[in-house]
């Protein structure tokens, strides 16, 4: 995936994390970690990891630094 694709798939990212903070929508939330996930072929382990993650941050901010750190080392390993 080149790097003007993957900045604008954060963008998405965080324009849905940003909606789930603000409104509460489960929806965005998955639409997030849909698009956190979608340069790798096995998902299945790493999405309830990302949800987990997501219930124990604050903010948008937040969620992105720690789902970075995870999906880092997920790439390494995958």
């Amino acid at each position: 995936m080149n790097s003007i694709t993957r900045l604008r798939i954060e963008e998405v990212i965080t324009r849905k994390l940003d909606v789930v903070f603000s409104t509460g929508d489960r929806t965005s939330l998955a639409d997030a970690i849909e698009l956190a996930v979608l340069e790798f072929e096995k998902v299945e382990g790493i999405k309830p990891l990302l949800e987990v993650i997501f219930e124990g941050c604050n903010d948008t901010d937040e969620v992105l630094m720690e789902w970075s750190k995870i999906l880092n080392d997920y790439a390494k390993v995958s």
